[in-house]
């Protein structure tokens, strides 16, 4: 086994800094960007879909995680209106805890989104149950070049619930919206 230590970038470090900033203040979603707000030229991606290409687990494999499990994924978007790959994503999730509440797994996320025109990096943590329910799962994104740099808001996710049950991640679509402004 190889460990490695790096260097924490301002995005890595505002990314922790947006999910700290929500957990503290008891919001599971980070607010949303005002489009009208003077000064704050937005950029919103909506009407496309995301998809596992591939990926590695570590722990229980598959959906079913357990705290402390964690997956590698590489996903395409696809536009929503074809099968027309518009961008990438490449991505970590880690189950880190059990809420107490509930009883419901919670896993955080972090995910760099590639299109041709920039890229987006979005990291937060997601109730596990409302991801395998199709339920909206939203946490903080930060525009780190092209069109999105300088820009921030949330990345904005729900599973499109297939009508066969799905067995491991590549069988599931999501539905994909993010808001940057700034």
């Amino acid at each position: 086994m190889r460990f490695s230590s790096r260097r924490l970038t301002g995005a890595t470090v505002l990314g922790a800094a947006c999910v700290l900033v929500s957990l503290a203040a008891g919001a599971s979603a980070a607010s949303d960007p005002q489009p009208g707000a003077a000064g704050h030229g937005c950029v919103v991606v909506d009407n496309v879909t995301e998809q596992t290409i591939r990926h590695e687990s570590v722990g229980a494999g598959g959906l079913g995680m357990h705290v402390g499990d964690a997956a590698t994924f590489y996903d395409n978007i696809y536009d929503g209106n074809s099968n027309t790959v518009v961008g990438n994503v490449v991505g970590i999730v880690g189950a880190v805890s059990t809420r107490p509440s509930d009883g419901h797994l919670m896993t955080h996320y972090t995910d760099d989104v590639l299109f041709p025109d920039g890229a987006i990096r979005a990291d937060g943590i997601a109730d596990r149950n409302l991801v395998l329910t199709g339920k909206p799962v939203r946490y903080p994104a930060v525009g780190l070049t092209g069109r999105y740099a300088g820009k921030y808001g949330y990345r904005e996710w729900n599973t499109i619930i297939p009508q066969t049950p799905p067995t491991n991640p590549g069988d599931i679509r999501i539905q994909l919206k993010m808001v940057l402004c700034g």
